[in-house]
């Protein structure tokens, strides 16, 4: 699950090399259909919307039990989700590159989204897009796959962008009661998000565990692929038998 400042596809890379195993797995973006101006929405109503489509997703196709994977962003919705519907039916969660808590020392010195994004000047816009792309990588992905990524986040109105930012980060307590397998993915280059708060993550919930991916920016799933999905396919098997 992706709920960030791009849209679908943000996960992609490779990702067919993982959905052949045989278990239940949330593949989805919270603004896959950003493009719609159902998503200019105030205050926290995108955030309640996306919670509304997840379970519809989990419902829909009867999954039983599934592993929620939660990219930057995508983590803060699950923390919703996990207020509203507690974790009684998920068998794991798989935080990547995530932030529970508004603590500084957490995040690194690249603001996360430059103000310019929020603008309504598309030239502006498209020039603070394509830093905030950049920085996302450690190792940058090629000339045409950059590109597909700059289209499908320009496709995401400002006004959306903007109420994302909205609210204070707080999930220590939330995580604290989990009681089930969590994974937490970090990149050790991301300039956005620290290993420190990865490392918070994985030390407030019991028996999670951290994987740091070292020269890997705020993407792992995108810039080393093969090791994510090896990872994230063993966490799925585990977390299913212990459940």
């Amino acid at each position: 699950m992706s709920a960030s400042i791009g849209n679908c596809f943000s996960l992609g890379h490779n990702f067919h090399q993982f959905v052949s195993f045989a278990c239940d797995l949330i593949y989805r973006q919270d603004v896959a259909h950003s493009g719609s101006k159902k998503l200019i929405l105030e205050s926290v109503g995108f955030q309640w919307r996306g919670l509304g489509r997840l379970q519809a997703v989990i419902e829909r196709a009867k999954l039983k039990r599934p592993v929620l994977v939660g990219w930057s962003y995508g983590g803060r919705v699950i923390g919703d989700y996990l207020t509203i519907h507690g974790a009684a039916g998920l068998a794991g969660l798989n935080y990547v590159g995530f932030v529970s808590k508004s603590d500084p020392s957490f995040f690194g010195d690249v603001l996360t989204v430059p103000p310019a994004m929020f603008s309504e000047d598309l030239a502006s816009n498209i020039v603070a897009t394509r830093s905030f792309l950049h920085n996302c990588f450690e190792k940058q992905p090629s000339q045409n796959d950059f590109e597909m990524m700059l289209a499908f986040n320009m496709m995401v109105p400002p006004k959306v962008r903007a109420n994302m930012g909205r609210g204070t980060l707080g999930m220590d307590e939330i995580l604290q009661a989990l009681n089930l397998p969590v994974l937490v993915t970090q990149g050790a280059a991301d300039k956005f998000v620290l290993v420190a708060a990865a490392k918070h993550t994985a030390g407030i919930i019991p028996g999670a565990k951290l994987s740091v991916y070292e020269g890997v920016g705020h993407a792992p799933f995108w810039e080393d692929a093969e090791r994510f999905n090896v990872e994230l396919a063993a966490f799925v098997r585990m977390a299913n038998k212990t459940n």
